[in-house]
């Protein structure tokens, strides 16, 4: 048997059959049931589906016998009132923003549409360009074509970057505004079976998503370094350097197609051609986009769910494990699945903790909210 590092041979053996009886007590049925239950409603930070989730959660936990308990935070975020993108020219066509849900869904009503998180509120109208994954390379790409994004709506598939960098290189290139699709050559059809006989991208998903400049600093953007408390002093808004500053919204690449398949000027390259059925041009040209984002800013409560086992030797170091465990709608897959393998964790672990036993450094099992 390999030496197990950071144990002797006495305690390697007692590690790993703790390690055997952890598994035996894993069950698929329990983690089944979490995520129906979980993912079963829209659980939106801010929300009263993310409320239920929150308390569903919690009482999962105690009922494991773990210590658990609710941190709250007060935290600056963008709430969507209403969000339109629409084709003006060479045609007219409004773009839907939301999914085609099936009839009978429950909580439909409470599905958001298509948005990007801390995106400005605004209406902007011009002229549309292609800008591939929206790098600095891809701009670089398009200032050495003689091509200008100044006063214009930039296109850009999602992908190879985070994707708060696009907007970011966008505005620093003089756009004005930015669409975000997901390309069926990146997660689509191109790549196999699309839902619901697939894992893959339908036609008419939206990857919803913060922008919010991360390379900046994480967390709220107006309590830089600090915890979103009562008390700590924030920033106005304006001096945040974290929130993006060009009106930015996402598409499914069913909607996407009509603008791409309209755009003229230069062929794009052939690395920057994606998976619809025609060629991808550059632009700009006739091609007019106005996006009409109405997105109110407010603070609103963050609950993380918090369940700790106390360590018998070294209490004050500790392991934590954690996940998010709101949802942009559903969230079956993000981030639910992260989250019900760490509430399964926190029940076998309870279970042992239990009938005795303890670990030598504390455990933290963590599910984030306001991803």
């Amino acid at each position: 048997m390999n030496r197990m590092m950071g144990f002797s041979e006495q305690s390697a053996k007692q590690e790993r059959q703790y390690e055997q009886v952890f598994s035996k007590h894993v069950s698929n049925d329990s983690i089944a049931e979490y995520s129906r239950h979980l993912a079963s409603r829209p659980s939106r930070v801010g929300t009263y589906g993310n409320e239920v989730a929150l308390h569903y959660s919690l009482e999962e936990l105690q009922k494991a016998g773990l210590d658990a308990y609710i941190e709250s935070y007060d935290v600056y975020m963008s709430v969507p009132k209403h969000i339109s993108v629409k084709q003006t020219e060479p045609e007219e066509r409004d773009l839907d923003v939301i999914e085609d849900v099936a009839p009978g869904t429950p909580f439909s009503d409470e599905i958001v549409p298509g948005y990007n998180a801390y995106s400005p509120s605004g209406t902007v109208e011009g002229e549309l360009v292609y800008a591939n994954y929206g790098r600095p390379e891809d701009f670089e790409e398009l200032e050495r074509k003689g091509i200008s994004v100044k006063g214009k709506i930039v296109i850009t598939r999602y992908g190879k970057t985070y994707r708060g960098i696009k907007p970011k290189q966008a505005a620093k290139h003089g756009a004005i505004g930015m669409l975000i699709y997901s390309d069926p050559i990146d997660d689509g059809y191109v790549q196999g079976k699309v839902y619901p006989d697939g894992p893959w991208r339908p036609e008419d998903s939206i990857q919803r998503g913060s922008i919010v400049q991360l390379a900046e600093y994480p967390g709220d953007p107006l309590t830089p370094g600090e915890p979103s408390k009562e008390g700590v002093q924030r920033l106005d808004p304006d001096e945040a350097e974290s929130l993006p500053t060009i009106p930015t919204t996402p598409l499914s690449y069913g909607q996407a197609r009509h603008l791409l398949n309209a755009l003229e000027g230069e062929k794009a390259p052939e690395s920057w051609q994606g998976g619809l059925p025609f060629h991808y041009n550059l632009g700009p040209g006739d091609t007019k986009v106005r996006l009409s984002l109405d997105i109110d800013y407010e603070r609103r409560g963050v609950n993380n769910v918090i369940a700790q086992i106390p360590g018998s030797t070294y209490p004050e170091q500790k392991v934590v494990v954690g996940a998010h465990r709101d949802a942009w709608v559903y969230g079956a897959e993000d981030n639910i699945s992260g989250w019900v393998t760490a509430m399964e964790m926190a029940r076998v672990l309870g279970e042992l903790y239990q009938k005795g036993w303890q670990p030598e450094r504390s455990i933290i099992i963590a599910g984030w909210d306001g991803e």
